[in-house]
């Protein structure tokens, strides 16, 4: 059974007779706001991403789980590698002040897509495969 987290981040203490909620078999999965969600949307609120109904094996213990959102902050943007000669200094100032960084193991830029086509990049960029 994986560790439990309260809603703080700290470890917490299992639900009295949840050692089994782990293994057991998922019945039903509601989205949330779904009919059968209204009690446990109120409490966690939109926090609140689905609930799961579980059943153990035997069929003699019922679990109700739910899953909440606990942190939310951009994503990483999407990057492309970039061919940037060393003698091009002004050009790889501009890309390192939109984001762009150094790949070192590659010897090429990481900058983020939308400054390659901000900057007018795109024909430099390298293919994956190459």
């Amino acid at each position: 059974m994986g560790r439990l987290i309260d809603l703080e981040g700290h470890a917490a203490a299992p639900w009295p007779g949840s050692q089994g909620a782990a293994d057991a078999g998922v019945v039903k999965k509601l989205a949330s706001g779904a009919a059968g969600t209204q009690r446990l949307l109120a409490r966690f609120g939109a926090a609140l991403v689905c609930v799961r109904y579980r059943q153990d094996a035997s069929g003699n213990r019922r679990y109700t789980t739910v899953e909440l959102v606990v942190d939310e902050r951009p994503g990483k943007p999407a990057t492309a590698l970039v061919r940037i000669g060393y003698q091009e200094t002004a050009l790889r100032q501009r890309v390192m002040a939109a984001g762009g960084a150094w790949d070192a193991r590659q010897k090429l830029w990481s900058v983020p897509k939308t400054a390659i086509r901000r900057l007018g990049l795109k024909d430099r960029v390298v293919p994956k495969n190459g």
